[in-house]
């Protein structure tokens, strides 16, 4: 998720289209989406981004989110995408 404020999404949008990249060349789902709150209260201005990588109630992500091997492609994807 990404501010819709257009200045913050400005300088959002294209890390996050990087990390969409990095994530379907992955084989993981990705998909940017607006986001109608602060992803960052304490100063709403700032670029940020929500990365959500899975979902605790599904089995799949829970194995991918639990395990080493699983934690390690989600940070080799988000440095990836800083780089």
């Amino acid at each position: 998720y990404h501010s819709k404020d257009e200045k913050v999404a400005e300088s959002s949008i294209p890390f996050a289209d990087k990390l969409q990249k990095y994530a379907t060349e992955m084989n993981h789902k990705a998909m940017i989406k607006a986001a109608n709150f602060p992803v960052f209260k304490l100063a709403p201005t700032t670029p940020t981004l929500l990365i959500e990588m899975g979902f605790l109630s599904n089995p799949d992500d829970l194995k991918l989110l639990a395990s080493e091997e699983g934690q390690t492609k989600i940070a080799t994807l988000i440095l990836k995408a800083i780089h």
